[in-house]
């Protein structure tokens, strides 16, 4: 599913699974937005349909995102927790006197009212445990394919060597980077290395804008569509006809060639070379099939027929119907070689 994820002026769009981790989501997150690159999970917070969830849990990070209902199109806030709060520095009571004593009761309080933060790992700490859990979850088909598709440089690095966690964590060092400095280049009008970049991410921005609407108005494009067979018969033989409008020349294999008892009819002095879809095959030979424009033929997909010159019409096969016949046909087949071997 196509996620719109914001974090201040910064706008990016993922395409992730409804089973990723809310952690790996944000790692991801980071990778894309430099403005949040630098801060650690636990400041940040996600907002989606009302709901606002602080990553300062570790049960809440291995949650996915169906575990908080987000759908395809959905669009997630990610911003740093803003600090309600702040620590005042007690009072301190002046001594009336200026006696040695007053000053060590100055010094005494400036020195309590001082707190020392705790220790944080580092941002190159941070990177690391960040590409480490991208690693570990790289096992997953379904989350190489979003790196393949989202970042190209990452997923070539893993799969030159899926073993190499330290290359892997170089090469996430580098396209952080990388992504840092095109952000640098973008912000300048005069970069034409930037302006660039900038192209190429407003066509990114509508091919996804083009793919979210293909898949809303015209989802069968995304849908193998079966292709158009018909029954019919060659020397009193049942065989299923593939119909292709494109082909220039009807095409008989050798084996059905056989079943139909017409192998003795070719011509071998005639050698093709059939160049289509499925490859390039050697044929035995040219067999004189009827071809749709010698019989003035018509595909009519309203009715899903194939119509001939005379008006006669013979119904496509469905695919289960198709399934039915391919099978009656092998077992006709084994039948026969049983008979005459």
């Amino acid at each position: 599913m196509q996620l719109t994820i914001i974090a201040g002026d910064d706008i990016s769009s993922l395409e992730v699974g409804a089973d990723i981790e809310i952690e790996i989501l944000v790692s991801l997150c980071k990778i894309e937005l430099v403005s949040i690159a630098d801060i650690p999970l636990e400041q940040l917070q996600l907002t989606f349909n009302g709901q606002k969830i602080v990553l300062n849990s570790s049960d809440l990070l291995k949650k996915q995102l169906k575990d908080f209902n987000i759908k395809d199109g959905d669009a997630i806030h990610v911003e740093k927790i803003k600090q309600t709060a702040k620590k005042t520095i007690p009072p301190i009571n002046f001594p009336t006197s200026s006696t040695s004593t007053g000053l060590s009761s100055i010094i005494s309080n400036l020195v309590k009212s001082i707190k020392v933060p705790t220790k944080r790992p580092s941002e190159d700490s941070q990177d690391r445990i960040m590409a480490e859990r991208i690693f570990d979850s790289l096992s997953e088909p379904v989350r190489l394919d979003f790196l393949r598709a989202n970042f190209p440089e990452l997923a070539a690095a893993y799969e030159a060597n899926p073993t190499d966690k330290e290359a892997f964590v170089t090469a996430f060092y580098q396209s952080k980077k990388e992504l840092a400095r095109k952000e640098r280049l973008m912000m300048d009008e005069t970069s034409e290395e930037g302006q660039r970049y900038v192209a190429e991410l407003i066509e990114r921005q509508n091919i996804d804008f083009m793919h979210n609407f293909a898949m809303e108005h015209m989802p069968e494009a995304f849908i193998p569509v079966h292709m158009l067979y018909i029954r019919m018969k060659i020397n009193n033989c049942p065989v299923i006809a593939f119909i292709d409008s494109g082909a220039q020349t009807s095409i008989l294999s050798e084996s059905c060639a056989k079943r139909c008892n017409v192998l003795r009819m070719v011509d071998k002095r005639i050698r093709v070379q059939a160049v289509g879809i499925g490859g390039n095959q050697k044929m035995l030979g040219r067999f004189g099939l009827s071809t749709l424009l010698r019989h003035k033929c018509s595909i009519d997909l309203v009715k899903m027929v194939l119509r001939f010159g005379d008006g006669t019409e013979t119904p496509f096969l469905s695919e289960a119907e198709f399934q039915r016949e391919k099978e009656a046909v092998v077992l006709s087949d084994i039948a026969n070689n049983e008979k005459t071997g």
